[in-house]
């Protein structure tokens, strides 16, 4: 713990030259406590590996009144575009690496300075390291130091941090996607910035160098992942022989069984056929750790397991007033992603640049008569999928056509930014493909209707989808409901049908409407 702590502070007080101490006399300024924290790292397979201390301005302590979001709110590449970026690195072959930089907010000047105390324990080891900084210590035996760049807990650290790395990339030729400002292109070079995690993709090895030398010159040397085996905002990246990229998370999947204390056993779907069931007659449970159970496992599904994604997603509109039963099917989910922990998904070398999507939905399948939507996006049909959806619809749908209008509504919005972020990246993709199983819906958006009985909010819809049909930017086919792979995003399925889904949607099995 001494020597964790030891590097901290000198980082801050020397390396970086992050904190000043100065005398009481030297400032009228609001003081704010700081914290060292300890964090333990754990590896792969979930084993302590490190402990890492971290000195932070208590945040809460800090006047949020004389800022704006603006001030503050730092964006990170989306979850979509990241798996965009993967899903072109294992189609076009590309050479990859993960850039980590070190205390990366100490690299920015904060644009206020703000004055913080360190209490007893951490002055003593300050003075230990420093003894030149003895005449600081206070009768308390607290010290003040003048915080001037970037820490950790000043609520527009991240904002700065971003700002100096987007600004310095812009200066050297790179240039921020509009629909996504955390995916930055140079030529055929692309930057995914996540806080200060980097996935830096190209065509041609020697750039992953030159784009070290760039980070090196700025920041200093970051640490660097390369080869077969890499990891990104958790999730393990792994290239198979045959050029196909692997995805799991096996560390968070292992902490979070232990966390949880999940039982073995081996159902063979992750929700059963009453998993919208009105659940509301029986005995509540505490709602923050049924929350956040959901959440923990929402963040798995979300990326590796979009098989379990419909479950994880109702489940999560019973945060507010969980009851037993609510928790006996989140733990049947439990139960089946430990039972099928080797499952993942795959991006396919062999893909190709057409965006392929699947649109569907359960009419009034809930309790409460509301519809649930389900999606997914491909790169390339027979590809896994780099967005899925699963989402109870806000509005009650008088037909299940107006259900459907809904679902395809949101689909062409997603699969039209992803159109519009290729084009950002210099590709000339193809117009995308939305497949859908309902005539009715089909026709709605397949020719003009003068008058039609349907309400404003629905005809909306409509019109935005039958605008991007009739100017060609995006075709909209049918497909019979035996294929429609979004099936599964919109209610429970079971046995073989819950099986087929399962392999098509995580495997990307070629699909019957591509052939």
């Amino acid at each position: 713990m001494d020597e964790s702590i030891k590097q901290e502070l000198d980082m801050l007080f020397h390396e970086k030259s992050c904190l000043i101490p100065i005398m009481d006399e030297d400032t009228d300024d609001t003081i704010v406590p700081g914290i060292m924290l300890m964090q333990e790292k754990l590896n792969d397979q979930g084993f302590l590996e490190k402990l890492k201390s971290r000195l932070v301005l208590s945040g809460d302590k800090v006047d949020k009144s004389t800022y704006t979001d603006d001030d503050t709110t730092s964006p990170t590449v989306s979850l979509d575009a990241t798996m965009l970026h993967l899903a072109i690195i294992a189609l076009e072959g590309r050479c990859y690496q993960v850039n980590d930089i070190a205390s990366a907010f100490l690299n920015s000047l904060a644009k206020k300075t703000r004055i913080m105390v360190l209490n007893q324990l951490i002055t003593s080891y300050v003075v230990r390291i420093y003894p030149e900084y003895s005449s600081y210590v206070r009768s308390n035996g607290t010290m003040l130091v003048k915080v001037v760049k970037g820490l950790y807990g000043l609520p527009e650290a991240a904002l700065l941090w971003y700002q100096t790395l987007t600004t310095y990339l812009k200066e050297h030729g790179w240039i921020a996607c509009q629909n996504e400002p955390c995916l930055m292109v140079k030529g055929n070079d692309f930057v995914s910035i996540h806080v200060d995690d980097i996935l830096f993709s190209s065509k041609h090895e020697s750039h992953l160098e030159a784009f070290n030398e760039l980070l090196t010159k700025k920041f200093g040397t970051p640490k660097t992942q390369r080869g077969n085996n890499l990891k990104y905002l958790g999730m393990n990246v792994t290239k198979l022989k045959n050029g196909d990229l692997k995805i799991t998370m096996d560390g968070y999947l292992n902490e979070m069984m232990t966390i949880y204390g999940v039982e073995d056993d081996s159902p063979t779907s992750p929700a059963s056929i009453d998993l919208f069931n009105d659940s509301r007659h029986t005995k509540p449970v505490d709602p923050t750790h049924f929350a956040s159970k959901v959440m923990k496992l929402f963040y798995y599904v979300k990326r590796i397991r979009p098989d379990c994604l419909q479950a994880v997603s109702y489940l999560a509109t019973k945060m507010q007033a969980p009851t037993e039963h609510d928790m006996f099917k989140l733990n049947r989910v439990f139960k089946y992603v430990k039972s099928t922990a080797k499952d993942c998904i795959i991006f396919r070398a062999r893909a190709d640049m057409q965006l392929v999507a699947f649109s569907d939905a359960s009419y009034a399948s809930t309790y409460d008569s509301k519809s649930f939507t389900g999606g997914l996006v491909h790169l390339g049909n027979g590809n896994a999928p780099i967005a899925v959806r699963s989402t109870k619809q806000k509005v009650v749908s008088r037909s299940s056509s107006e259900a459907e209008l809904v679902a395809l509504d949101e689909m062409a919005r997603l699969v039209m930014w992803f159109h519009r972020l290729l084009i950002e990246m210099g590709y000339k993709p193809p117009p995308p493909i939305i497949y859908e199983d309902n005539k009715s819906t089909l026709a709605l958006v397949s020719q003009e209707i003068i008058k039609s009985k349907k309400n404003k909010y629905m005809m909306i819809r409509r019109d935005f989808v039958l605008e991007l049909v009739k100017t060609q930017l995006v075709k909209v086919k049918h497909c019979s409901t035996e294929v429609m792979l979004a099936d599964g995003l919109t209610k429970p399925l079971v046995g073989t049908q819950f099986q087929i889904f399962k392999n098509r949607i995580l495997y990307g099995g070629q699909s019957e409407v591509g052939k």
